[in-house]
């Protein structure tokens, strides 16, 4: 029993380990997965946008980085997140806060090529 309780033990600090490295730099993945370089250029602001808008701590690679873990660990949270954020965009919009064509990069993103997936951001 107690041998079994250490190789648990082990098994998860190997894998909290695994983890970790795997998504020390989620930035740097996400923008390896741009390609075109109009789209390097406006996305980490677009990035930046959402993640202030999930009120996370630290700075934008650590506000990044704690997005990737959230949304690891429940992919549900990203969702939801994602769309009261859309949600609250597309009020803006109605508000006359900002303009509707602003809402377009947002709800598409872009071209299929080059849409990131942050919840398999590696190292």
């Amino acid at each position: 029993m107690i041998a079994t309780k250490y190789q648990q033990q082990e098994k998860q600090q190997e894998e909290d380990k695994q983890e970790h490295h795997e998504i020390q730099d989620p930035l740097t993945a996400f923008m390896y997965g741009l390609k075109a370089p109009e789209t390097k250029r406006q996305w980490p602001r677009r990035l930046k946008i959402f993640l202030d808008y999930l009120i996370l701590d630290g700075t934008f690679e650590q506000k990044a980085r704690q997005f990737l873990e959230k949304a690891r660990r429940n992919p549900n949270w990203a969702q939801d997140n994602f769309m009261k954020f859309i949600a609250f965009q597309h009020q803006r919009a109605m508000k006359g806060e900002i303009s509707e064509i602003t809402l377009i990069p947002i709800i598409c993103g872009v071209a299929e090529k080059d849409k990131p997936n942050l919840t398999k951001a590696e190292n």
